[in-house]
Parts: structure tokens; sequence; C-alpha cells
């Protein structure tokens, strides 16, 4: 990208400390850089979900309707009635309160239908319902009213204790399996770094089993490419995982088991990466980029073919 005539007058340079504009070639500047912005615009979709750089996002009309006093740009708008969200697709009604004892915030009656939640502000006295010590005030641990659902089961809250009843048709885990040396599949818990499976404190689930040799891996080069045109260059070790989810059923435990066993199981098999350095558009930044992910395996594709499928498909912000 070529950079265009430094404009000293720009206070959106100026504000970012860059008034050479250096930065132009991450971030491009709305106003010394239209073309260039817009082109980064382009690529990166913001009118999907109404991310901008630079510039202040866009408001809906519905949002307009609602009377909204700010819109964040990504589902979540500020209006006289309370905050409204679409990003939550949640069956929900209890009270909450995330936040603090010594500001003006104050909690509110999430109710959501699924399309949206809307968190209606309660009066300031409800306030005395979340405090729990002088030491936690802005502990994330808060106490809840009410109950939500998703995709699991239905979850019960009361004060700080809270319960889930698992929906009898949900999906449950079975177990997970790491390639090894000897190019067997093991049991993960029998993993040799899983030292805490050996030691749960549950007996119920402690792993007592023989130890497993080490994983299996292999090491290749890395390439991704940036939006300014450099080119990063990483190792990846990559390792074998998969995972095996069956249907959850009610009755005796042991029934459970027997029927779980005998119907078919739903297998997710994937290649786990460590990057040798960060990788990634935040590389180097005070965010960071990416140093470790997974990505889906296809059945008739190598490890190494998954991770080059990977390179090609995978964008890292």
């Amino acid at each position: 990208m070529t950079l265009p005539t430094p404009d000293p007058d720009c206070g959106i340079c100026q504000g970012t400390g860059t008034a050479d504009h250096s930065h132009l070639a991450m971030d491009p500047c709305p106003r010394c850089a239209p073309d260039a912005f817009r082109q980064f615009e382009t690529e990166m979709d913001m009118s999907k979900d109404f991310r901008t750089h630079g510039l202040p996002p866009k408001m809906p009309v519905w949002a307009k309707l609602l009377g909204a006093r700010y819109w964040h740009g990504d589902g979540t708008t500020h209006t006289k009635i309370g905050e409204i969200s679409t990003r939550n697709h949640v069956i929900a009604l209890k009270a909450v309160f995330y936040g603090d004892m010594t500001d003006s915030d104050r909690p509110s009656l999430m109710i959501g239908v699924w399309l949206f939640t809307w968190f209606a502000p309660l009066p300031k006295w409800t306030r005395w319902f979340f405090r729990h010590g002088p030491s936690e005030l802005c502990s994330l641990d808060k106490p809840q009213f009410g109950f939500s659902s998703s995709e699991e089961g239905l979850h019960l809250y009361w004060g700080r204790r809270s319960t889930l009843m698992w929906w009898p048709w949900g999906r449950e885990h079975i177990r997970t399996e790491y390639l090894g040396t000897d190019f067997e599949w093991h049991d993960d818990r029998a993993h040799p770094e899983k030292i805490w499976a050996r030691n749960h404190p549950n007996p119920a689930h402690r792993y007592t089993g023989p130890v497993g040799p080490a994983p299996w891996s292999e090491t290749h080069p890395y390439r991704y490419l940036l939006r300014n045109g450099q080119v990063q260059i990483v190792d990846a070790t990559i390792t074998r995982r998969r995972a095996f989810y069956g249907k959850r059923w009610i009755g005796p435990l042991r029934m459970q088991i027997a029927i779980r066993n005998a119907l078919p199981k739903e297998m997710f098999d994937n290649i786990d990466i460590q990057f040798s350095d960060e990788v990634g558009e935040r590389a180097g930044s005070w965010k960071g980029g990416c140093v470790g992910c997974s990505f889906d395996i296809r059945p008739d594709e190598s490890p190494k073919a998954a991770l080059k499928r990977m390179e090609a498909e995978r964008v890292f912000r």
C-alpha cells in the first residue's frame, strides 16, 4: 500500500502519536487516506457487523426508533428503557448486576426471548441484594436470581448458588483421545502432562490407568499474509486429538451408559497447533497475536495437508 503525504493537521493521526502516517499500513486513517480506508473497509466487510475504524459506528433505524443514546456497533445498544442486545440468543428471566457498587450502575432484569435480550434497569435500592462483602464489590461472582436456558440445559440461579439441569436430549461428552508416538490412540487423561487427571479430588473422575506415551507431533513452516503485504513465517508444531460425543438419556446410570455405547457416536477430529511466535494482525501489539489454535481435519486428509488448508483459509486478527 502506498502511503499518502503526511498531513500534520490530522487530529486522528496526532491522537495515535503517529503523525508520520506509519500506522496507515495497519489501520488506514479515513481522513488522510480515504482510498486506502475504503479498500480496508471492503476487505474487512465492516458493513455486515457495523464495525468501523476511525469513524463512529452507524446506528441502525430500529435503534433510533427505540431512542438509543449510543450504538456499540456489535449488536448492543443503550436506550431509554435499558440495554438491548441481539448477540445473546437465549431464553432467560433473571436479575443480574454487572456494574460496580461505587458508581451509578444499577441491577437489571435480564429478559431473553431468543431473538434479542433486554436488560431492563431496576431501582438502585435493589443493589443491596447483590452486595456480598466489601472486598468483592467488583467481583464477577455476584449473586443472580432467576433462570436461563442454553443448548446444554436449564440454569437456575439463587444468590451465589446455581445448578444446571441437563436436557435429556442434549449431547454429552464421552471421551477424548490423543495420538501417541506409537501411532495409537490413548485416553487424553493418560497424557504424561495431565497430572491433574491422576490427582483429581473426586475419586469418580480420577484417572487410575497407566500413563500413556508422549504425543505424536510434527513441525512445519507456517506462512501468514498480513493486510499490509508482509509475510509472517513461524514454525507450527501439530499434534492429533479427537473427541467423541453421544446423546444424553434418562434413567439409571448403567442403562444410560449401555444405550449410549450401543448407539452411533459423533466424532470430532482435529489438529492442535502451537506456533513458535505470534501470528496475526495483532502480533507485537499489547493484545498480542495467536500462539496456538485447533483446526478440523478431514477423514481423507493428512495432518500436514490440514495445516496447509488452514494456512489458506484461516484469518487471524
